[in-house]
């Protein structure tokens, strides 16, 4: 069975199921069931804008960005974000400003790279740490690509080429611990729509490692998770005319310096979009579904799909999945060790395996 796109309603591998692009896929007659959001929001029953959130699955997910200088590595690295796992193949999401003073244009000055004396690193912890610890080495991962599809590079004569922010959006790839083919990630929804007084949470870490006591640089390293509960009080859709082109939700929740970058999620527990300014009792966050720039930097998302992916499978001759790639390249060896399969261009769903072959 072949598609061109999955669309609400279609089989999946010839099982027939509703797809409803907020809710679980559930079978035709039955009622429908809504995701909760990632975290139970009777955090926030007392009034509170910010709870911490203590969930392994989602420290794995969502991570501290930090950077610095290699010229001084006897300076203490700097807490500058939070960036956030959006597929399986080690690609994270964050905010264009977060990174915005450690790049520069590429020396053809057709993309973006980070600047030769910066460094940029995530830190991954591998579970919930109480009291003060080392840190080792492995626990940090070290930026193995970057891009920002739709970043405004200026050329002018006789001038360096100068960056601007153009669509508030950036990948970043984290070199893994050891090679993986199941890096976590988060539900991501490229094309939802809001409505006034959706409710939405946005994650991140709140506070990064502010020196807030006065200690210095001998400090321990203080990171902690926090989510914050709040409504849509406006939308302001993409306009190619505005410095800040993206479009964008308003949200009646105070998102503190060090969340820039978190994911924001929907009531379904999908992430829509991205932490990109506090302003006191009112911050913004940058809406995916509002244009169609997001689909171009995270091309393995399936916009429509939450927790599917777009690449290239190997398939068995039993219509198994044997791999998925997001490169055709990385699939052609594996074709011919096994026979009767084929390479074909999928929606794929890596939690059931379900594949929804498309045409590329």
């Amino acid at each position: 069975m072949q598609y061109t796109r999955p669309e609400a309603g279609a089989p999946l591998n010839g099982v027939a199921k509703l797809r409803r692009t907020d809710h679980r896929e559930i079978e035709e007659g039955s009622e429908t069931e809504s995701m909760p959001f990632p975290i139970d929001i009777k955090l926030f029953a007392d009034g509170q804008n910010l709870a911490v959130v203590d969930d392994v699955a989602l420290r794995d997910r969502i991570l501290p960005i930090f950077g610095g200088k290699r010229s001084t590595p006897e300076e203490r690295w700097q807490g500058i974000g939070t960036c956030f796992r959006i597929d399986p193949f080690g690609t994270c999401a964050t905010a264009f400003h977060v990174i915005e003073d450690l790049i520069t244009p590429s020396i053809d000055g057709a993309t973006i790279e980070i600047e030769p004396d910066n460094f940029l690193a995530a830190l991954e912890m591998p579970a919930i740490i109480f009291g003060e610890v080392s840190i080792p080495q492995d626990w940090w991962r070290p930026l193995s690509g970057i891009s920002s599809v739709c970043a405004g590079i200026e050329r002018r004569p006789l001038q360096e080429a100068q960056i601007w922010n153009a669509s508030e959006l950036t990948s970043l790839v984290l070199t893994p611990a050891v090679p993986s083919n199941s890096i976590p990630f988060l539900s991501t929804h490229l094309t939802w729509v809001p409505q006034i007084g959706d409710r939405v949470l946005a994650m991140g870490y709140a506070g990064l490692d502010l020196d807030l006591e006065g200690v210095g640089d001998h400090r321990p390293l203080k990171q902690c998770i926090y989510a914050s509960l709040g409504e849509v009080i406006d939308i302001v859709h993409a306009n190619g005319d505005s410095s800040q082109p993206w479009p964008k939700l308003h949200v009646n929740a105070d998102w503190p310096g060090g969340m820039s970058g978190g994911p924001v999620f929907n009531e379904a527990g999908n992430v829509i979009g991205l932490v990109s300014a506090g302003m006191g009792s009112v911050s913004t966050a940058t809406w995916f579904g509002g244009w169609t720039i997001p689909e171009w930097q995270f091309p393995t998302v399936d916009p429509v799909n939450p927790g599917r992916f777009l690449g290239y499978a190997v398939i068995d001759k039993y219509g198994e999945v044997r791999l998925f790639s997001p490169k055709r390249s990385a699939c052609e060896d594996l074709i011919k060790e096994i026979p009767g399969s084929a390479i074909r261009f999928v929606s794929f769903n890596p939690g059931t395996r379900e594949h929804i072959r498309l045409n590329a």
